[in-house]
């Protein structure tokens, strides 16, 4: 299957809000940043997202792997949201830990069966999600206000994601 076929696949069979939020993401990182950086990372994370997806329909991954991936990132959110909803507990410690921990289980599990191309891919995006001084700039000096409409939608679906 082509990568603009893929994409396109996926993109019609994810929730639309999934798409809100890294294109939320994506505006961020393009001020924070630049529009170079931003439009790499959203066509970073639609790879990632089609490959997963892709590698779980030919079975390449099991249902228990895309389930812990999912909790994992669920984690994750939740952390993100604690912060956004109590910025005096921010931990970037903590974040990178989670984000680490994501990482680790892609590295294990994805990234083996992907082509040089796709895992380089993967790790540009995840060098980025762990970034200290990024994370550290969006939850204590107010940018993660930019952020507060994905905090909602997250508010709403990641509860789902955690038995």
């Amino acid at each position: 299957m082509g990568s603009k076929l893929g994409k396109s696949i996926v993109r019609k069979s994810v929730h639309s809000d999934v798409w809100l939020l890294v294109g939320d993401a994506v505006s961020f990182l393009s001020q924070y940043k630049d529009e170079a950086t931003g439009a790499a990372f959203q066509n970073d994370v639609e790879k990632m997202i089609t490959k997963i997806a892709l590698l779980y329909q030919d079975k390449h991954i099991t249902e228990e792997q895309l389930t812990s991936l999912m909790l994992l990132a669920a984690h994750l959110v939740r952390l993100c949201i604690d912060y956004y909803q109590m910025p005096s507990i921010f931990d970037v410690a903590e974040l990178l830990k989670s984000s680490s921990e994501i990482r680790t289980f892609l590295e294990q599990h994805i990234i083996i069966k992907l082509s040089q191309k796709n895992a380089t891919a993967f790790a540009r995006t995840m060098d980025l999600v762990n970034n200290e001084a990024l994370l550290t700039d969006l939850f204590t000096k107010g940018k993660w206000a930019e952020l507060g409409d994905i905090v909602k939608i997250l508010r709403v679906h990641v509860g789902h994601l955690h038995p």
